[in-house]
C-alpha cells in the first residue's frame, strides 16, 4: 500500500468516496487527525464515520470552516492548526474554498506554512473540474473513479502521483457498512486466506 506524505489531494465526481478516502487514510496513519469540513457538521461527520469503523474519538479536531474571505479563511485555520498541533490537516473540500475568491498563491503558502514549516501532512478532497488548479502543489495525486451501472457500482483509486514512489496504477475499491474502505485485489497472496466480500456486481 502507498504512503502518502506532505500534501495530497484527492478528487473525483460527487459520491466517489472522498471524504470517506481522507478518513480511511487518516484513521489508519494519525494519532491527531484536523479535521476542516465546509459542508458537514462535527456530530454528523462522526456518525457517519463511525458507521464505516471510523471512530476518531479523541483523537480528533473537528471544525466547521465558516465561509469568510479566503485570506482570512486560512489565516484563522492555521491559527487553529497550531493551537492544535496535529499529525495532519484535511480541508475537506477546497472547492468551496477556492470559490470564495482565494487565488492559487493562498493555498500555496498556506501549504507551505503547514507542511514545511510546521511538518504537518495535508489532505486536500475537491471536485475533478478545480483539481488540475491544485495538482502542481500536491505530493501526491489520487483521482476516485465512481461509475454506476444497473448491476452496481464501479470504484477506482487511480494513483496518479506519488512522492518518490511508484504511480500510475489503480486499485479497485468498495465502500462498505462497518468496514469503510475495503480494495480488492484479483487474488490473495499464498497460504493466506481471502474474506469473501458480497460486493452487489456481477
Amino acid at each position: 500500500m502507498f504512503r502518502l506524505r506532505g500534501v495530497s489531494l484527492v478528487y473525483g465526481p460527487p459520491g466517489a468516496g472522498k471524504t470517506t478516502f481522507a478518513a480511511w487514510y487518516t484513521y489508519h496513519n494519525y494519532k491527531r487527525v484536523f479535521w476542516v469540513s465546509v459542508f458537514e457538521d462535527e456530530a454528523t461527520f462522526r456518525r457517519n464515520m463511525a458507521s464505516f469503523g471510523y471512530d476518531f474519538g479523541e483523537r480528533l479536531v473537528f471544525w466547521e470552516a465558516p465561509l469568510a474571505e479566503a485570506e482570512a479563511f486560512f489565516g484563522t485555520l492555521l491559527d487553529a492548526a497550531a493551537r492544535e498541533r496535529p499529525e495532519v490537516l484535511v480541508i475537506d473540500s477546497v472547492t468551496e474554498v477556492l470559490a470564495l475568491g482565494g487565488g492559487l498563491d493562498i493555498i500555496h503558502n498556506v501549504l507551505y506554512r503547514a507542511v514545511k514549516q510546521s511538518g504537518v501532512d495535508v489532505f486536500l478532497t475537491a471536485e475533478k473540474d478545480v483539481a488540475s488548479k491544485v495538482t502542481y502543489v500536491a505530493d501526491n495525486v489520487i483521482e476516485l473513479l465512481y461509475e454506476v451501472y444497473p448491476y452496481g457500482a464501479l470504484r477506482d483509486a487511480v494513483v496518479r502521483k506519488i512522492r518518490g514512489g511508484k504511480a500510475g496504477y489503480s486499485m479497485p475499491f468498495i465502500i462498505r457498512e462497518g468496514r469503510g474502505i475495503v480494495f480488492l485485489t484479483p487474488e490473495a497472496p499464498a497460504k493466506t486466506a481471502a474474506e469473501q466480500l458480497s460486493t452487489g456486481t456481477c
